[in-house]
């Protein structure tokens, strides 16, 4: 696998210094590439919970930056940085989908997700344990998931069978979601009274409370479903419930991508939400060239106006 000109060039640069170890390393790293990529272990990819890659290897190298030595054909670059001594973790598995051999260095983020895996640790107990959020959590499941390391079950969310049948003409794409969003009316108050608004009934916001036991049935939904959950915050305008910012900073910690379905907003209250976690989008109504546009709404003077 290695180029023996380009090899002996590097050490060559390294002015012959640790050759016998060096080499060593690199054979043994060949050794398990070669092993993983002729591994006829299969695959499965229908598994009832997050399970780890059958083909999935754990190494410590005596020796950093050895991975930077393959390129995608296995071959040796004098581009990338010297190899050093020193420990480092590297991965290694075969991808799925694409049956190709991935290493890399094990990040922070690989070794969380694994060890919740190995460990059967509820996501929500080691955020709790190392004092953060759900999200950041969730988020190295999901990447570990996106680079095949993990493997995750099928979508539970899919098309009525009765009316989609599946058959080989049809990308399972178009059968099932990988997500869910609720589109969240928090709010009946609004600083605009349009002509065309749909809904000027008066009711009491939900307490706040309520939202955060909504925001956890949606949690839990999301995960029973094996999706990823959003959150659309509209109303009336959203930004006028009075505990927005704390329920929009609930929501996040809870991994949901966000949006604000709403009126415009000051660059003040854009930035708090940022502050947060910037929203997917923030949409607000066009209705037309200005002259026909500013016609639409106007400024509110009672909420009694029909």
């Amino acid at each position: 696998m290695f180029e023996i000109e380009a090899l002996q060039h590097l050490l060559n640069q390294m002015g012959g210094q640790g050759h016998p170890e060096l080499l060593s390393e690199l054979a043994r790293l060949e050794q398990i590439v070669k092993t993983t990529f002729c591994d006829k272990l299969e695959i499965t990819q229908d598994v009832s919970q997050i399970s780890i890659n059958p083909t999935v290897q754990l190494v410590k190298l005596r020796w950093k930056n050895l991975t930077l030595l393959l390129n995608s054909e296995g071959h040796t670059s004098t581009s990338h940085p010297k190899p050093e001594p020193g420990d480092e973790l590297v991965l290694l598995w075969k991808d799925h989908k694409s049956c190709t051999t991935n290493i890399k260095p094990a990040s922070y983020e690989d070794l969380i997700a694994l060890k919740i895996v190995v460990e059967k640790i509820i996501p929500e107990k080691a955020a709790q344990e190392e004092n953060v959020s759900v999200e950041l959590v969730n988020s190295a499941i999901d990447q570990a998931v996106a680079k095949g390391i993990l493997l995750a079950p099928k979508s539970r969310i899919r098309r009525d069978p009765g009316i989609f049948s599946e058959s080989e003409s049809i990308d399972e794409s178009f059968l099932t979601s990988d997500s869910f969003t609720l589109q969240w009316h928090i709010t009946q108050a609004c600083d605009l009274h349009c002509k065309h608004c749909y809904d000027r009934s008066l009711r009491s916001h939900m307490e706040f409370n309520q939202a955060l036991k909504i925001l956890d049935d949606l949690y839990l939904f999301c995960k029973s479903r094996h999706v990823k959950g959003a959150v659309s915050f509209t109303g009336g305008n959203p930004l006028l419930y009075p505990h927005f910012l704390e329920l929009y900073h609930a929501a996040s910690e809870r991994g949901f991508s966000l949006a604000i379905l709403g009126n415009p907003a000051s660059r003040k209250q854009i930035e708090k939400l940022i502050a947060i976690r910037r929203p997917a989008h923030f949409q607000v109504s066009l209705e037309g060239l200005p002259e026909h546009n500013d016609s639409i709404p106007s400024k509110r003077e009672t909420l009694t106006a029909s």
